[in-house]
């Protein structure tokens, strides 16, 4: 990978396999898009997808409370709101990183 092409993704997922983690549990989508794609690039990390951000937090939430560390991935929404059930039962033990990205707002004038 050269440094040219190094983004904010790359090196939080640098460092998260710095971490231990080797698996982030996604609702795939157009607004995380990017990550996908560099999540995709990146050796050692698999991307597990689920249906619902429900289901990929609570996923998340197990990996965590197994492996010490867990990441979700879920694009901003609805669905945003349901992973936090998962993130607030989980955060008195463990570490887990949510990652979301919103849509671009359109600027009138």
């Amino acid at each position: 990978m050269s440094t040219a092409s190094f983004t904010v993704a790359d090196h939080l997922l640098w460092r998260l396999k710095q971490l231990g983690l080797d698996k982030v549990f996604q609702v795939p989508g157009d607004y995380v898009q990017e990550f996908m794609t560099a999540l995709d690039n990146f050796p050692g990390i698999d991307a597990i997808g689920d249906v619902t951000e429900l289901g990929a937090g609570y996923a998340a939430d197990g990996y965590a409370r197994y492996r010490g560390i867990g990441a979700v991935s879920v694009q901003y929404g609805v669905g945003t709101f349901s992973v936090l059930n998962a993130i607030a039962a989980l955060m008195s033990s463990v570490i887990l990183l949510s990652l979301y990205r919103q849509a671009h707002r359109l600027k009138t004038v």
